[in-house]
């Protein structure tokens, strides 16, 4: 399957990092990808098992389940229901303390396009427009929790 990774450092403290990629009630504030994301079924926090569901600015809808979660390392999804043109498609995020007040956050896609006979060209688009999406994502992130890091705390 493709794998589409990128990374960044970000000057914040990694459980700050950690808990705003995955707070959905602050999604919206800063992921350039999300027109909106909530978990299902009352659910108000992420749990290996909980299931959300996002829908991408581009108008794209995905159903996904959490099948890792363990704060402040990583969160990884898989779809459940989505676009047609995805066979597979998996979501992971990963927080690497540097130092004190750093994290290296990795963000990374892999998936399996459909129908067979269109997955060569299929697979190379999607390969594009994840990495510039995932650029955008980690530069907001990072934006987003540095601004936040610096502000003093009471």
């Amino acid at each position: 399957m493709p794998l589409v990774e990128e990374e960044i450092l970000i000057n914040a403290p990694r459980d700050l990092v950690f808990d705003v990629s995955q707070d959905y009630a602050i999604r919206r504030q800063w992921d350039p990808f999300s027109r909106g994301t909530y978990l299902l079924d009352g659910v108000t926090a992420a749990a290996v098992g909980v299931k959300g569901f996002v829908q991408a600015r581009n108008g794209f809808r995905m159903t996904f389940e959490y099948v890792s979660y363990q704060r402040p390392e990583r969160a990884a999804i898989v779809m459940l229901y989505g676009p047609l043109f995805f066979k597979k498609f998996a979501g992971t995020w990963i927080f690497e303390e540097v130092g004190e007040r750093s994290v290296r956050a990795r963000f990374r896609y892999t998936f399996a396009t459909r129908p067979a006979a269109l997955r060569r060209p299929l697979d190379c688009l999607v390969q594009r427009l994840f990495r510039r999406a995932i650029i955008d994502r980690l530069l907001a992130l990072k934006e987003f929790c540095e601004s936040r890091s610096s502000q003093p705390r009471l």
